[in-house]
Order: C-alpha cells, then sequence, then structure tokens
C-alpha cells in the first residue's frame, strides 16, 4: 500500500514538473515575441529623414523655372518602383510613376502623351537607417496630382530643380521635416509653387460660363483659292501641337496664344534651316483672354494640343515665330471637323472661301 502511494506521489511530482516547464517555456517566448516585436517597432522609429545640401543652382523666378524645363504636366502618382542608391547622392532616387493628366508644354515629343505612364525621378531614398532629401526634396504621395517641370536626366526624366519643380495642386501644410529644415529651404520654393498653381491650376476653378467667346474684327489678307495662298506662303508644313502659352492682352502686348508644334511633314519651304522635321516650332495664334471675354481676331480659334494641322506660313517680322496667313486661311486641320458653336454663332461674318480652301488643302496634302 505505502508503495502504491509513493508511487502516486512520484508520478503527481512529474506532471508538476512538466506543466510548469511547459508555462516557463511559453512564457519566455512571450518574451522572446515581446522582444521581437519591440525591436522591429525600434527599427522602423529609428529611419530618420535628413537633409542632404548640394551644390545646386537656386532658381529664382516661375520663368526661370518655366525655361529651365523641357515639359510642364499635370500628373497624378500611381505608383513607385525601388529606389537607387549609388555612392554618390546626386545619383541617388526614388522612381514614381505617373499619369499624365494634362500637358502645358512638350519639346520631347510622343515620350510625353495624355493619360500615358512615365517614371520620374524623385530625389528621396533610403540610405540603411537613414531617409535622405536632396535639398530638402519630399517625394509625391501616391493618388495625389502634382504640376511637375521635367527635364531629362540621364536617360530618364528628373524634375528639374529638385524641390522647385514639383508643385502639389493642391496647397497643403508643411511636413514635421519640412518645419524641422525651414532655415534650409530657399523661401523662394513657397514662392514659386504659388505662383505655378495661379497659372496652371486656379484658372480651372473659375466658372467656363463666365468666359464669353467674341468675334474681333480685323484688317487680314483674304484669298479665293488654294493656289493664291500657296503662292504667299513662306512654306507649308503638317504639324502637332504640343503645347502653348496664352498671353492675356495688356498695355505692353498684344493677345494672343503662343503655340509650339512640331513639324511632322514639309511641302514647300523658302525658309531653309529654320523649318525642319520633327523641329519645334512656336505659332502666334490670334485666340487669348480679355478678362471674362475670349477674344477671336477675324473668327479664328486656336488649335487642339496633340491634334494636326496644315499650316501656311510666314515669318513673323517682330517677333522669332511664325503667323498663319489670312489668319483663319492658314490653319486647317488634318481631320475635318464639325463647326463649333462659336463658328456658327458667327457664320455669316466668316469667308465661305476659308472652308472651300480647306477642303481643296486636305484633298491636296492628306487625302
Amino acid at each position: 500500500m505505502k508503495k502504491r502511494i509513493w508511487i502516486l506521489l512520484i508520478l503527481l511530482g512529474v506532471i508538476v514538473i512538466g506543466v510548469g516547464s511547459f508555462l516557463i517555456s511559453k512564457k519566455e517566448e512571450s518574451n522572446v515575441d515581446a522582444v521581437s516585436n519591440n525591436t522591429t517597432s525600434q527599427g522602423v522609429s529609428e529611419k530618420r529623414h535628413e537633409f542632404i545640401y548640394l551644390n545646386w543652382d537656386r532658381i529664382s523666378s516661375l520663368e526661370e523655372l518655366e525655361n529651365g524645363s523641357e515639359c510642364i504636366v499635370r500628373v497624378k502618382k500611381e505608383g513607385e518602383g525601388e529606389a537607387v542608391v549609388s555612392d554618390h547622392n546626386v545619383f541617388s532616387y526614388t522612381i514614381g510613376q505617373v499619369s499624365i493628366q494634362e500637358i502645358f508644354r512638350n519639346t520631347l515629343g510622343d515620350a510625353i502623351q495624355k493619360d500615358k505612364i512615365i517614371e520620374v525621378q524623385e530625389n528621396e531614398y533610403p540610405d540603411g537607417d537613414v531617409i535622405c532629401h536632396l535639398e530638402g526634396y519630399e517625394k509625391m504621395e501616391i493618388g495625389k496630382e502634382y504640376i511637375l517641370f521635367l527635364k531629362r536626366s540621364e536617360g530618364s526624366l528628373g524634375i528639374f530643380g529638385g524641390a522647385y519643380g514639383k508643385v502639389s495642386v493642391l496647397e497643403e501644410p508643411d511636413s514635421e521635416f519640412a518645419k524641422r529644415y525651414a532655415t534650409s529651404m530657399d523661401s523662394n520654393v513657397k514662392t514659386i509653387a504659388a505662383q505655378v498653381r495661379e497659372k496652371y491650376v486656379q484658372k480651372e476653378t473659375s466658372t467656363t460660363s463666365e468666359k464669353r467667346d467674341e468675334y474681333i474684327p480685323a484688317k487680314a489678307e483674304g484669298f479665293s483659292s488654294l493656289e493664291e495662298m500657296e503662292n504667299a506662303s513662306e512654306c507649308i508644313v503638317r504639324v502637332k501641337k504640343e503645347s502653348e502659352d496664352v498671353i492675356p492682352s495688356g498695355t505692353d502686348t498684344t493677345g494672343h496664344t503662343m503655340a509650339q508644334v512640331r513639324i511632322q511633314e514639309i511641302f514647300q519651304n523658302t525658309l531653309g534651316d529654320a523649318i525642319r522635321e520633327d523641329k519645334i516650332i512656336e505659332i502666334w495664334e490670334n485666340e487669348f483672354p480679355d478678362g471674362d471675354v475670349i477674344c477671336h481676331l477675324e473668327g479664328y480659334e486656336k488649335m487642339e494640343i496633340g491634334k494636326e494641322y496644315l499650316l501656311f506660313l510666314r515669318r513673323s517680322t517682330t517677333d522669332d515665330c511664325f503667323l498663319t496667313l489670312g489668319v483663319t486661311y492658314g490653319k486647317i486641320s488634318v481631320v475635318e471637323e464639325p463647326d463649333s458653336e462659336f463658328i456658327k454663332l458667327h457664320e455669316a461674318s466668316m469667308d465661305p472661301n476659308v472652308k472651300t480652301i480647306a477642303a481643296q488643302a486636305r484633298a491636296k496634302y492628306v487625302q
């Protein structure tokens, strides 16, 4: 009997020791997990953001930013690729993938098209435990829209001027990083950003119905036939409109739209190297805003970006650009389009020869 009691006591002791060991083991595992989680969270918190100083030229005005850019676009950030980290800061970046929403200026041809997704170099990247911001640049946020001033860089597209050339469409408060390094940032970055929004964004918020289109009579030569217009032209070209700069009427300038077009084909040329295939030239267009009015000299309607036209041109004697002959006669859409509401409204003021010559030009140069 005593022997059986001793056996039971021994078994009970073994069970107690086993359960105790199991509980201690689980506690240790829990502690290990806690340490692991704590280490992970510390790893994230240890990432520190640093302003990387470089000897980059500062930009003093919006005009300087525009002149240094090869294209100006409104984009939406869709995603981003892996960071490229080099031994030299200037060659390190994160790839931002953006879709083009609108094109304001383009000298890069088909590389820049509406709705196309392009990759741009962003001057923020991780390097070990540090997030590097070259000259304070903060990368775009996925899903948000920006105005970008772009220029080719090492075979891809870079943001011209870094922080200067990336402007959020909606003005946002400074990040904690920007606040911490406010004294290191050029104040012109914010000044230029405000000017960019005023020029490229704010105009969209104005009510379109408030702008009224007006036919402005002007002295312009007329043509009775295609042959007559051909003989008066210094060059005849097929072009694609890439971008434009709208110049409102003012005390120091006559209102106009300055269009940038790429030459697709040359049919006639007496201007030598000034006219070359694939070259971008500027065309003075006689449509422009004046307060609440959109002025159309002799009923001229400006070309649409992305569309192709036949242009009968002569060189301007006062500006570095070209003029369409007879204002409306010398601009012909490659694809015939229905009349706009504006043309229908002012049809009685338009010379019917404009349409007749346009049809003859398409028959000869397009079809």
